[in-house]
């Protein structure tokens, strides 16, 4: 699978996250985000990208206006071609092959000046709308895409000819240009799933760039965070999961800073356990990086040492945790 992009750090700067993702990227046009109502920028016709009938088409959009038509990407034509086009709110994705138009929609009323993600996918005859991740529209097409006769395209407004969400087959351009930002435009060769376009729109997980630490001194464990890359949405580091026998029983002993901490081993009960570091971001929880092993055991102190323990404070002797047996040797030695 490969894609190409449109990349401008207008007002998204996410695309370093998905250099890890195993596709390859090729840019073929950059600082395409400004858009000023008057004129548009290039953008391959299918024929050219020649990515048949599976292909995804995702970008980032914000415009201060969601007044009138405005053309935001369009490749072919009306009579074969596709399109993606603001109608006042109304976000629609026009589909139209030998003169067979349909159309999916998602109304954008109230998201002047948001940034919005917005995904489109072709895969066969079905065509769907994604909106910020989510699916929210599809429909079957009559026929499969077809790329003959489509010799053109554009971002920004309409150069040649398209067909709008009523089917009027606008002819002749230049026309309905778009005022705002466009960002981030990638056009993928597959239909990518549902999941691949969420990732698009949050980001993936975290990835821990300096790993964490821990240690262990039989009742305490103390814990550094490392160093998480959010790749721009964010991110916290915490202490993760503990672990026994790689079974879950205790999450979240720390959430609440990301350089360290460290919490009491004395509610875990003998038993070997791991602990885990990971992080949050919009994107998801990071993989759990295991940081030490915990062997909780038998507390080993004598009876005579807990008496003196508990002869002492019995602050001083909860922080011995004598064990069970421990006490009852004491009581039973007087």
């Amino acid at each position: 699978m490969s894609y190409w992009s449109v990349v401008d750090a207008s007002f998204r700067d996410d695309t370093d996250a998905l250099t890890g993702s195993g596709i390859s990227l090729r840019p073929w046009l950059t600082d395409a985000g400004e858009f000023d109502g008057s004129t548009a920028t290039f953008y391959p016709s299918q024929a050219v990208l020649a990515v048949g009938n599976q292909f995804t088409v995702a970008f980032w959009l914000r415009t201060a206006s969601l007044v009138g038509q405005q053309v935001l990407i369009e490749s072919g034509g009306y009579v074969y071609g596709w399109s993606v086009l603001l109608s006042d709110s109304m976000l629609h994705f026009v589909w139209s092959n030998s003169y067979n138009g349909q159309v999916v929609s998602h109304d954008l009323v109230g998201r002047e000046n948001d940034s919005v993600h917005v995904t489109v996918r072709v895969d066969g005859q079905q065509m769907t709308l994604l909106v910020d991740g989510q699916q929210v529209a599809t429909i079957a097409h009559p026929t499969l895409f077809s790329t003959a006769g489509n010799n053109s395209g554009s971002i920004g407004g309409s150069e040649s000819d398209y067909r709008d969400h009523l089917g009027v087959e606008h002819s002749g351009g230049p026309g309905h240009y778009f005022t705002g930002q466009i960002d981030q435009l990638l056009t993928f060769d597959t239909a990518l799933s549902n999941a691949y376009v969420s990732e698009l729109f949050l980001g993936p997980e975290p990835t821990n760039t300096t790993s964490p630490t821990a240690t262990f001194n039989g009742r305490i464990v103390a814990w550094t965070a490392g160093a998480w890359d959010a790749y721009g949405n964010g991110a916290i580091a915490l202490l993760g999961d503990v672990y026994l026998d790689s079974l879950l029983i205790a999450a979240d002993q720390v959430t609440d800073t990301v350089s360290g901490g460290e919490f009491h081993t004395g509610g875990l009960g003998v038993g070997l356990y791991e602990v885990a570091v990971k992080a949050l971001n919009d994107g998801g929880e990071s993989v759990h990086v295991y940081a030490v092993a915990v062997d909780v055991t038998p507390d080993p102190l004598s009876a005579a040492a807990v008496v003196s323990a508990a002869g002492e404070s019995v602050s001083a002797l909860t922080q011995t945790e004598p064990t069970v047996r421990a006490v009852a040797a004491a009581v039973a030695d007087g």
